[in-house]
């Protein structure tokens, strides 16, 4: 999921969609975090690629 908000983050850019993508981006971390095995730093990597993909730069790594 926090795959695909980052590429929707990518498409979208610019369009009016940023907060509500950080948004639902916080979701889906917080929620991994309670029901999964998640560390708090890839949910926090997972972050950090959409506000990168927001501003215009394709994560291309990840922690």
């Amino acid at each position: 999921m926090a795959g695909l908000l980052r590429e929707f983050a990518w498409r979208a850019r610019g369009r009016g969609a940023d907060d509500l993508v950080r948004r639902y981006t916080d979701l889906v971390a917080e929620t991994a975090l309670r029901a999964s095995e998640v560390s708090a730093e890839e949910a926090q990597a997972w972050r950090e690629q959409v506000a990168q993909a927001l501003a215009g730069e394709w994560p291309a790594e990840r922690p």
